[in-house]
């Protein structure tokens, strides 16, 4: 089943359209997701930055 599959069959039905669908669906969530999570680690890093430092009052 597994090699069939891999061939673009599943039992007797040609199915390698739906497996080429299947594959750029994930990789645009894969390339969306690296994206999302580069953009969240930009914004910690500005937030880290603009951060202003405790004044001490005497």
């Amino acid at each position: 089943m597994i090699r069939g599959l891999h061939e673009g069959r599943l039992g007797s039905f040609n199915v390698k359209w739906a497996i080429d669908i299947a594959a750029v669906a994930i990789i645009l969530l894969t390339l969306s997701g690296i994206y999302v999570s580069l953009r969240l680690l930009v914004a910690q890093r500005h937030r880290k930055r603009k951060r202003p430092l405790p004044v001490a009052t005497e």
